[in-house]
């Protein structure tokens, strides 16, 4: 479905095309049916989570950094994961996941990036990073300032979506051909 809408020589995107998406839901007793079955799969699969898997694993709220293109993004694991070689896990607390946002914006790691068809960085590179951090006392005030702004942006981003769609609801209606 995506490839249709997809651009980029390199690396195939999809642009703001996904929020035209038409996505069937069925009602919700067949949803709740579907969750359950997927939920029981994900028990049975957590049950024998080493055997199964031979690849990284990372851990419920772990950080996630990306060392393959586009490299030095990050993220925040919701679960126990098994992760690719594209990613790296990281322990690390609120602090460390906006300091690590910050170096990516910064450029950081572009300076290490290496590649000709896509950049990627290395274990070395992301050990002799150095992030200098105060005292978890600090590190824990500073990390939630900086979550409580992410989150109050995401509101009003969300917020402002909704706007958007209304308006586009509007200006379908008003000019009805």
């Amino acid at each position: 479905y995506w490839t249709r809408y997809s651009t980029g020589s390199t690396f195939e995107s999809i642009n703001s095309d996904i929020k035209e998406a038409i996505i069937s839901v069925p009602a919700i007793e067949e949803q709740n049916k579907i969750g359950s079955f997927f939920k029981q799969l994900d028990d049975t699969i957590a049950l024998h989570p080493v055997s199964l898997y031979t690849s990284k694993q990372a851990e419920k709220d772990d950080l996630i950094l990306s060392v393959r293109a586009p490299v030095g993004d990050i993220g925040k694991t919701a679960y126990d994961v098994v992760i690719g070689r594209g990613v790296a896990a990281i322990k690390g607390n609120e602090f460390i996941f906006q300091n690590l946002g910050k170096m990516k914006s910064d450029g950081y790691w572009t300076r290490y990036s290496t590649g000709s068809t896509f950049e990627s960085i290395n274990s070395t590179d992301i050990k002799e990073a150095i992030i200098s951090v105060p005292a978890i006392e600090e590190q824990n005030k500073i990390g939630s300032f900086f979550k409580q702004l992410d989150d109050t942006i995401a509101l009003h981003q969300r917020k402002l979506d909704l706007l958007k769609e209304q308006k586009k609801g509007f200006l379908q209606k008003m000019f009805v051909s």
